[in-house]
C-alpha cells in the first residue's frame, strides 16, 4: 500500500515529510497488542549451486591496505579450490566501484567478499540493495579493514554495516602496532574451525572493539590478550566469528594486516571454511551463544521487608538468605531492590545457607555491590567455616592487602596450608558509591575474576578445591571469618551457578543487565538528580526552570509544569549520555501526563534540531499518536516508529514506557505490552549527535519550539542493549 506524504507543518512543529519508501517496503498500522512491522525488500536469490557455479563479488578498496592485493589474491585462490572441491565453474567479480552492489547484480552472487575496505561505501542505493540481499539469503566474508572506523566509515552513516561486520574497531595497541599474539579456538568441532590449528602464535595487528560483540555472534576464534598486552577488551576476546543475519550469512576476521598473513597456512584455512560458509557451501550454527541457563541459586533481594531474601533459583532445596544485624532493604537496586548492609559490626551481614558450594569442580558467582565506604580486606562474598587464619574458605574481598594494595581478590584456603589468590595486576578494584558487578569463575585448576563484565585475572595453578574447603556454616554477604571491616552499601542479585564455570560472554550478559544510567528521582530536594546506574561517569541531571518534586511512582518523581519552550521547564541530561550506544539500546521510565499538546517531547537525546533521538506524543499535530523519532546530522530525513491515531498516553494516570533498538529494528512498550515495532530503521542512536557528542539531552524538553511536558517522569533508566520482552514485563511489574 501506499505512504502518504505529508504537507508542510506549521513552524513551531516543524516542516516534515515522510519518507517515502518503494511498495517493497509497508507500512502497517499499529494497534495496542500487535506487532506491525514494516519489512525490508528482498531478492530473488539463486541458492549456491544452482545455477552451476560459484559466483562471487570481490569488492576491495586499493587505497587503505597495500596488502589488499595479496587478500584478494587469497580469496581467488581459495574460490578455485572450492570450485574443484564442489564441482562448480567459479566466476570472480572484481571491483572497486560500489556501483555493482545493485539488487540485479547481487541476485546473481553467492557470496560478497570485503577484502581491505574502509570509509563511507555506499549511496542509499546500494546500502539497500546489500541489506536486501543479504537478509533475503545473500553472504558476506570481510577481512581485517571492514572492521575498522577511524574518522566516518560505512559504520557510522549505515547501522546495518555495523551489524554485518559484526563489530567496530577504533585502536588497537601501538609501538608496535604489528606484535606476536596467541589466537585459539574456543570450539573445535565446529565446522568453520576444521583444519585451522587450535592455539598459535602469530604476528598481526590487533584490534579492539568499541564494544565487545561476544554476545551477540558466534565466536571461532579469539585473541589471548595476555600473549601481546596492551588490550582492551579482556577475555573473550573475538577475532573472527560469524553470524545468521535473517536468511543470510556473515564471516569476518579482524586477522589480515600484512600481506605475508595471506599465505600462511592458518590464515587461508580459517578464509576458506568462511568463504565456503559466506557462499552457502557449508552450513555450520553461528547462532550467538544461548544465555545463561536457569540460575541454580539467585538472590534477587526484590522483597524489601522482613529479614529473608528469597532463593528464586531453580535449586529451591539450597534456601534463602538472612538478613542479620541491623541490615536493611533499600529500593535503589542496581536491578529493582537491594539489600543495604550498614557496616559496623561484623554482626550486619546476610547470612547465606551452609554448605553452599560444597564439593563443587567448576563454579561461577557473581553479584553488584554498590560500597558506600571501603576498607581494607573487606569481603563481599564468603563461604566458610568461620575459623579465620585456622579454618577454610572462599570469598571475594576488596582492598586486599598481599603485598601493597592488591585490589579485589579471590581467595582460596584449606584448612592447612597458605591462601591461594586470583587478582589483578595492575591492580583493579570495586569503585565507591557507584555500581559495580563482580564475577568469578572456577574450572578445575582455572579461576577468572571478572570487574563490570570484564576478565581482570586469571590463575590456572589453583590446587585449594571447595572439597578440600570442606563444610561451611559461616557463608555470608557482607563480613568474612576474620576481624576484618563488615561491608557499608548495597549488595543486589546475587548469582551462584553451583556445577558450571560461565564463559566471558555469559558474565558479560549479566553485567549488561544492569542499567547503564538511572535517575530515580528521590532526592526531593534541590535541583540535581543522581544517577545511580552502572556507568557512574555520566553524572546528575539537573532539574531547570519551574521543574520541582512532588510524589511519584516510586518515591519522589519531578513534576514538570509544562509551559512554553522559553520557559526551559525540563530536565537537562548529561551530555554525551548516549556515549558507547551503537546498534543497541534501551529507555525505561514512568510518565504520567497532565495535558499531552501537539509534538510535545518526553525524552531528547541530540545535538539540535539537526540531530536527535525524540519520544514524543501527539506526533503530526496528533494523527499518529505517540512516537520514536531519529535523525542524523546533515540528513534531511526524519526516521518515525508511531502507534497511529488515539494510540498514545493517557492523562492522569501513570503509564510505563520503553523503547528498545536491536540494529534496524524499534519497539515501544506500554505497560509491558508491545505496542509496535518497526523492522527497517535505517539510522539508530549511534547516528545521533555530531561527531557521536550529544549537547542536548532532556526529559521534557526538547531543541525545537514545542511546549513543554507537563506532568510528573519517574524512575528513568537508560541500557546498552535491547531489553527482552521478559525484561520489560518484569521492569512494569517492580521485579527490576
Amino acid at each position: 500500500m501506499k505512504v502518504p506524504r505529508y504537507s508542510p507543518l506549521p513552524v513551531l512543529a516543524r516542516a516534515v515529510r515522510w519518507r517515502v519508501f518503494a511498495p517493497a517496503f509497508v507500512a502497517l498500522a499499529l494497534v495496542a497488542g500487535t506487532t506491525a512491522s514494516i519489512a525490508a525488500p528482498t531478492a530473488a536469490l539463486a541458492a549456491p549451486g544452482d545455477d552451476g557455479r560459484l559466483a562471487v563479488l570481490l569488492f576491495y578498496k586499493s587505497n587503505f591496505h597495500a596488502s589488499h592485493v595479496q587478500a584478494r589474491q587469497a580469496v581467488r585462490d581459495l574460490a578455485t579450490q572450492l570450485g574443484t572441491q564442489y564441482n562448480l565453474p567459479v566466476d570472480i567479480q572484481e571491483t572497486e566501484d560500489p556501483a555493482a552492489f545493485t539488487t540485479v547484480n547481487l541476485a546473481t552472487k553467492d557470496a560478497v567478499v570485503f577484502a581491505q575496505t574502509g570509509g563511507v561505501l555506499f549511496d542509499a542505493a546500494q546500502r539497500s540493495a546489500l541489506e536486501a540481499y543479504i537478509r533475503g539469503g545473500g553472504g558476506y566474508m570481510g577481512m581485517h579493514y571492514a572492521g575498522w572506523s577511524v574518522g566516518q566509515s560505512e559504520h557510522d552513516v549505515n547501522p546495518f554495516y555495523y551489524r554485518l561486520v559484526g563489530a567496530v574497531s577504533e585502536g588497537h595497541p601501538e609501538n608496535p602496532g604489528v606484535r606476536p599474539g596467541r589466537v585459539f579456538v574456543p570450539d573445535t568441532s565446529h565446522p568453520l574451525t576444521q583444519g585451522v590449528t587450535a592455539s598459535i602464535t602469530r604476528s598481526d595487528e590487533w584490534y579492539d572493539w568499541v564494544v565487545n560483540p561476544a554476545p551477540n555472534v558466534r565466536t571461532l576464534i579469539e585473541a589471548d590478550e595476555s600473549s601481546y598486552g596492551g588490550g582492551a577488551n579482556g577475555s573473550p576476546h573475538p577475532i573472527t566469528w560469524c553470524q545468521k543475519i535473517d536468511s543470510g550469512r556473515s564471516w569476518y576476521t579482524a586477522m589480515g594486516h600484512e600481506g605475508s598473513a595471506y599465505s600462511e597456512a592458518y590464515m587461508r584455512a580459517q578464509m576458506k571454511n568462511g568463504l565456503a560458509y559466506a557462499a552457502g557451501l557449508l552450513s555450520a550454527d553461528c547462532s550467538p551463544p544461548p544465555p545463561p541457563a536457569g540460575v541454580p541459586v539467585r538472590y534477587e533481594f526484590e522483597e524489601g521487608t522482613g529479614t529473608v531474601g528469597a532463593n528464586s533459583g531453580s535449586l529451591g532445596s539450597i534456601g534463602s538468605a538472612v538478613l542479620t544485624g541491623t541490615t536493611g532493604w533499600s529500593t535503589n537496586g542496581i536491578l529493582g531492590k537491594a539489600v543495604n548492609l550498614p557496616g559496623g559490626s561484623t554482626a550486619n551481614a546476610v547470612d547465606l545457607p551452609d554448605n553452599l558450594l560444597q564439593n563443587a569442580a567448576n563454579f561461577t558467582v557473581g553479584f553488584w555491590v554498590r560500597p558506600d565506604t571501603k576498607s581494607n580486606w573487606t569481603s563481599m562474598f564468603h563461604i566458610g567455616d568461620g575459623l579465620g587464619g585456622t579454618g577454610s574458605y572462599f570469598h571475594i574481598q576488596m582492598q586486599t592487602q598481599v603485598s601493597g594494595n592488591t585490589g579485589l581478590a579471590a581467595s582460596f584456603k584449606a584448612k592447612t596450608g597458605p591462601e591461594e589468590r586470583v587478582y589483578a595486576n595492575p591492580v583493579r578494584d570495586v569503585v565507591a558509591n557507584q555500581w559495580n558487578h563482580v564475577a568469578f569463575t572456577r574450572q578445575g585448576s582455572t579461576g577468572t575474576l571478572y570487574l563490570n563484565g570484564a576478565a581482570i585475572a586469571s590463575r590456572s595453578d589453583l590446587t585449594v578445591t571447595m572439597t578440600g574447603i570442606g563444610s561451611t556454616a559461616n557463608n555470608w554477604l557482607g563480613r568474612n571469618g576474620y576481624g576484618d571491616a563488615a561491608f557499608d552499601g548495597l549488595i543486589d542479585d546475587v548469582r551462584v551457578y553451583t556445577s558450571s564455570a560461565l564463559n566471558g560472554s555469559q558474565v558479560t550478559a549479566m553485567y549488561n543487565e544492569g542499567s547503564a544510567v538511572r535517575y530515580t528521582f528521590n532526592e526531593n530536594t534541590g535541583t540535581a538528580a543522581g544517577n545511580s546506574g552502572a556507568k557512574a561517569s555520566i553524572g546528575a541531571a539537573a532539574l531547570q526552570g519551574a521543574t520541582s518534586w512532588a510524589a511519584g511512582r516510586f518515591g519522589s518523581a519531578v513534576n514538570l509544569p509544562g509551559g512554553a519552550a522559553s520557559s526551559g521547564n525540563q530536565v537537562r541530561l548529561p551530555d554525551n549520555i548516549q556515549a558507547g550506544l551503537t546498534n543497541q539500546f534501551a529507555v525505561s521510565f514512568w510518565a504520567r501526563p497532565d495535558t499531552l499538546p501537539n509534538w510535545v517531547p518526553l525524552l531528547q537525546i541530540g545535538s539540535s534540531t539537526d540531530t536527535f533521538f525524540l519520544l514524543q506524543s501527539g506526533t503530526n499535530s496528533g494523527t499518529t499518536g505517540f512516537g520514536a523519532t531519529f535523525k542524523a546530522a546533515g540528513n534531511p530525513a526524519q526516521e518515525r516508529l508511531t502507534l497511529g491515531s488515539g494510540r498514545d498516553l493517557p492523562l492522569n494516570q501513570w503509564t510505563h514506557v520503553v523503547f528498545t533498538m536491536n540494529g534496524s529494528t524499534g519497539k515501544i512498550y506500554f505497560n509491558g505490552v508491545l505496542q509496535g515495532t518497526r523492522t527497517n530503521f535505517p539510522i539508530g542512536i549511534g547516528n545521533v549527535g555530531v561527531g557521536g557528542t550529544t549537547t542536548a539531552n532532556f526529559i521534557g524538553g526538547t531543541s525545537w519550539g514545542d511546549p513543554r511536558f507537563d506532568g510528573l517522569i519517574d524512575d528513568f533508566r537508560l541500557y546498552g542493549y535491547e531489553l527482552s520482552a521478559e525484561h520489560v514485563t518484569q521492569l512494569y511489574s517492580g521485579r527490576r
